[in-house]
């Protein structure tokens, strides 16, 4: 409890708010691009703002209640629990602003439907990563 008077603490979760709603991304553009002309941004804004702080706020209580017993059981620090694997989690989003950036570029709407041309990226994606999984060496 001592952990949370301390100002780096703060600091780093406000870091982690900038981080999670994605400033500088492309992703909001994205998103916007959807959005009727005389949408009101600054609403929107602070509502997204408000609901992914919240989020996180309580995603925090759970996942470190769960880290923490984890970490009680298995004899380790908390830290050394769970440190890799939750990049995947947030990928959607990006994959979703390179979906959208091709599909209206190229005016692919008329040819596949969006669920089809988000597998086509996924399957390809998949396929283009598992030169990362393998042992191949140059």
């Amino acid at each position: 409890m001592h952990k949370l008077l301390e100002p780096m603490v703060w600091v780093d979760a406000a870091v982690q708010v900038f981080y999670s709603i994605g400033v500088g991304f492309g992703v909001h553009l994205t998103y916007a691009s959807f959005n009727k002309y005389h949408n009101n941004c600054y609403r929107d804004c602070l509502i997204t703002a408000s609901v992914n702080s919240l989020t996180s706020f309580y995603s925090g209580f759970v996942i470190f209640t769960y880290l923490g017993y984890m970490a009680t059981s298995m004899n380790k620090e908390i830290e050394n629990v769970a440190s890799e694997g939750y990049g995947l989690v947030f990928q959607m989003g990006g994959i979703e602003a390179v979906i959208t950036g091709l599909m209206d570029e190229f005016d692919l709407h008329k040819r596949f439907k969006r669920e089809y041309f988000t597998g086509i990226v996924i399957c390809a994606s998949f396929i283009g990563s598992l030169v990362n999984c393998t042992q191949v060496t140059t």
